[in-house]
């Protein structure tokens, strides 16, 4: 589109720059969109556009975000990447037709191993057998006695599915238990989009009575202290870490309708799912769980998910070269024990 335009001084007489780009809307459809609403509240002035066009909750609240974002004083954090494309609906779209998905390739990791390796080191691994018995254990999920009676199609195109089908299953709709519905969002920053399932098992799940133990993570606060005082900070994150995780026995409560009307389900476990944090949370607390402190150097493990990160202290003010050797045996060991436990477990970073 570019490449065929005239330049601006060519064809207008004006800087590149003052152009309108070449996707957007024509003047009714703007003034009828969230971008008008956003700068109709700005200026307390008349929301525009035919009535039906005003917007729901999430669209109000999302235009709110951005004018205290906009304020002199500031007023709030900057709005997330879901409130910019619920308050430019137009942007989003273009964004979800014109970024690829693309899926990475990655192997199954031996989940099993890591609890093992646990146990092997006297480890309490009991929440992560509570999260991980969604992986396999039909009983750990509410029962069903018929199949739903919507079972969704999918939002993405032919090509997009036949680029994630390697990893599905088929199904008969006679053995599905709970569906899902399959759609993208834009990551700008990233030049992709990712591919969202939304499990309606997920509220009859919080509503079950064998419920897990709740987990926590650190604040903010918490590794704001570690990070003050430490000398040295390395940092992974597992490769789409919940693909990793294949599903065995329970794929029936994640069932879907594809574009060429055939009953599949997922192979992997979604992030949608409502205990999939779980999974992941309680897996890897157990792989980078470390006792490699010495008299002088402090070990610190931050993990949130799929990311780990190690930080270093001492634990007190050095005094020699003898500290730094001290560290590096430290760090070496810390970080070698890391990798052999991911390699055992074929978990890739």
């Amino acid at each position: 589109i570019y490449k065929e335009r005239k330049t601006a001084d060519d064809e207008f007489g004006w800087d590149e720059r003052q152009l309108p780009p070449p996707h957007l809307k024509a003047l009714q459809h703007l003034q009828s969109s969230p971008l008008s609403r956003l700068w109709s509240c700005q200026w307390r002035e008349p929301v525009p556009g035919p009535a039906g066009h005003q917007g729901g909750h999430f669209s109000r609240e999302a235009n709110r975000k951005a004018i205290q974002y906009l304020q002199p004083n500031g007023g709030a954090g900057c709005p997330s990447g879901e409130d910019i494309q619920r308050t430019f609906p137009t942007l989003a779209e273009w964004q979800k037709s014109k970024f690829p998905i693309r899926p990475k390739p990655v192997r199954e990791c031996k989940w099993r191993r890591i609890i093992e390796d646990a146990e092997a080191r006297h480890l309490d691994t009991n929440l992560a057998l509570a999260y991980t018995r969604y992986l396999h254990d039909t009983t750990a999920y509410p029962q069903l006695a018929l199949p739903p009676h919507v079972i969704h199609n999918t939002a993405l195109s032919k090509e997009e599915e036949r680029q994630l089908s390697a990893r599905w299953v088929r199904l008969e709709y006679k053995d599905i238990k709970g569906s899902i519905y399959t759609f993208k969002v834009a990551e700008p920053h990233k030049k992709r989009c990712r591919v969202v399932h939304a499990c309606y098992i997920n509220e009859l799940c919080k509503d079950h009575a064998d419920q897990p133990p709740p987990f926590k993570l650190r604040t903010f606060d918490e590794i704001n202290l570690i990070l003050a005082t430490a000398i040295f900070v390395t940092q992974f994150d597992a490769i789409s870490m919940y693909n990793q995780f294949r599903l065995e026995n329970v794929h029936k409560y994640f069932a879907f309708k594809t574009r060429q009307g055939v009953y599949a389900a997922l192979g992997d476990l979604p992030m949608g799912f409502t205990h999939a944090c779980g999974v992941a949370q309680t897996l890897s607390i157990l792989i980078t769980f470390t006792d490699n402190t010495s008299i002088i150097i402090i070990v610190y493990v931050i993990v949130h998910l799929d990311n780990y990160l190690f930080a270093f202290s001492y634990r007190n003010e050095p005094t020699s070269t003898e500290f730094d050797d001290e560290l590096k045996e430290v760090v070496l060991n810390t970080i070698g024990e890391f990798f052999e436990r991911t390699l055992n477990a074929e978990l890739q970073l």
